[in-house]
């Protein structure tokens, strides 16, 4: 099971930052360390439990289409309307009895879906209700994507598929799944020790591909980014790279061997956070490091959203 980390809500300005790219993903040339900024040059406003979220363990962040942000905490949902917080748990909502949740993903058709450590619960028409497959509780849900034929995909105790008003569970090896990604046709799936890809235009038997298997101990995928070379992987054992063209998997960036909590891609523009520092890369080059260990009430960065607005992002 994934580990989340205690932050508050938020929302970083990020214009006005200076530029100088040094190394990038895939450059093996040792290149002079960017001098590390503070984390305070970053515009910023904070909110917090007195501000009305529900609790500081902001683990996901989405958009619905009417605007309105949504956060997942361990201790309930919250809307927020630019203004204040809307709480949804157990006080008010059955289905948060359990308020520790996980993921958020709104759909399309927008439906908006919530994975806490029991159940997967959809919000339709300001109605929250339980998806279960076959009567029964999904269990946690680490992930949600969705492809481009509408196809919804969730990480749970086995990878499931939301379609046409229909929760079920792929073919494949009963393997946990942390991670997904939906890259066209393609869906990676990532897990502790391997990744693997499912290609539903193809044949059945060859639908499913286990493309690395790892067999180091702890080695857990828990965020995936397609860049030129293949595939971006933030694990807890540093930040990997998959070789499309080879199927090899390499420590990517020789700054980033510890922890990843936050892999994020802001259009040319990819944020990484460790326990200590945020990394911004800019088309794949590393432009600047900021060192959050120092900031004041910032614990850790471990979820993002890059609001309609276009310099507004949420951390």
């Amino acid at each position: 099971m994934l580990r989340y980390y205690p932050l508050m809500v938020i929302a970083v300005l990020i214009s006005g930052l200076s530029l100088a790219p040094v190394v990038g993903f895939a450059s093996a040339i040792s290149a002079p360390a960017l001098q590390l900024k503070s984390y305070d040059q970053l515009h910023k406003r904070v909110w917090h439990t007195e501000h009305g979220l529900p609790q500081i363990s902001v683990v996901a962040i989405t958009q619905d289409q009417q605007g309105y942000m949504w956060l997942a905490t361990e201790g309930g949902l919250a809307q927020f309307d630019g203004n204040k917080f809307t709480v949804f748990n157990a006080a008010n909502t059955a289905l948060f009895t359990n308020p520790l949740l996980r993921s958020l993903f709104v759909t399309t058709a927008g439906d908006l879906l919530v994975g806490s450590s029991d159940k997967l619960i959809l919000r339709r028409d300001q109605v929250f209700s339980e998806l279960k497959l076959n009567g029964k509780s999904v269990g946690s849900v680490e992930a949600i994507v969705e492809n481009s034929k509408a196809q919804v995909f969730i990480a749970a105790q086995q990878l499931l598929l939301w379609q046409d008003e229909q929760l079920s569970a792929l073919p494949i090896p009963p393997r946990p799944v942390t991670s997904l990604l939906a890259d066209g046709d393609k869906l990676w799936i990532g897990g502790p020790g391997y990744l693997a890809v499912w290609q539903p235009q193809l044949t059945p038997a060859e639908q499913y591909q286990l493309v690395y298997d790892q067999q180091q101990p702890g080695w857990l995928i828990k965020a995936m980014q397609v860049n030129q070379q293949g595939l971006l992987l933030a694990t807890a054992q540093g930040l990997w790279q998959y070789h499309a063209k080879s199927g090899a998997v390499s420590l990517a960036e020789p700054h980033i061997q510890d922890e990843v909590l936050l892999l994020f891609k802001q259009q040319n523009t990819t944020w990484i956070a460790t326990y200590h520092e945020l990394f911004q890369f800019q088309n794949e080059q590393l432009v600047a490091r900021f060192d959050i260990s120092a900031a004041q009430g910032v614990p850790w960065l471990v979820s993002a959203f890059q609001s309609n607005r276009r310099l507004l992002m949420v951390w």
